[in-house]
């Protein structure tokens, strides 16, 4: 690996850790230079502003919630298990986008917000379409609509962001809940494995 990839990669490890725990005004980009190793004069030939780094961070983690996504809708043939492990990935992405910290990159840089609208919507887009294939192919009641079982998950997550303080007690509860959730949104004719009774 060439020596300025791995200054690449040191930048922009260090720069997530930033803005997922500190925001936008924990640091500066004399903080980030001096953590990641690399001078400041290196660190801008890599990186055009704090506002460009911040945007292609929050907009490269939502990109790998919906590749993930991509690949669960793609590959997984159970379609109760794909819509389980679809519905794992939220917990992670609302929890991050829900912080105090993305809060404050919002107020301060508008358009990396409207980037990150734009990729929840092309996220939200699939997911749904997602769900509106499980009504027609009858895993699903057929009285629902794919967007208002996304609303469903996604008040589920906001509840649970709300009551609980994160980690383990977050993660057991989503899980438990979504099972809940999803035993209520199968079709009376479909078994736990997808298939028909």
């Amino acid at each position: 690996m060439k020596k300025s990839n791995t200054h690449r990669d040191r930048v922009y490890e260090i720069a997530r850790e930033y803005v997922f725990q500190r925001g936008v005004a924990g640091w500066n980009m004399d903080d980030l230079a001096r953590d990641a190793g690399v001078t400041k004069r290196t660190l801008y030939k890599m990186i055009e502003s704090k506002e460009k780094l911040i945007g292609e961070i929050i907009n490269g983690f939502i990109k790998g919630v919906q590749e993930r996504i991509a690949v669960i809708i793609s590959e997984e043939q159970e379609y109760y298990k794909a819509v389980r492990n679809v519905m794992a990935e939220f917990p992670a992405l609302a929890g991050s986008m829900n912080s105090r910290s993305i809060s404050d990159i919002f107020i301060q840089y508008p358009d990396v917000e409207k980037q990150v609208i734009a990729g929840r919507n092309e996220l939200t887009a699939g997911v749904i379409a997602f769900f509106e294939r499980g009504i027609k192919g009858g895993h699903l009641r057929k009285d629902l609509t794919g967007g208002f079982i996304l609303e469903l998950f996604q008040a589920m997550v906001i509840y649970f962001i709300k009551i609980s303080n994160g980690g383990e007690a977050f993660s057991k509860n989503i899980t438990a809940a979504f099972g809940a959730l999803m035993d209520g949104l199968k079709t009376d004719a479909a078994d736990e494995t997808g298939g028909k009774k």
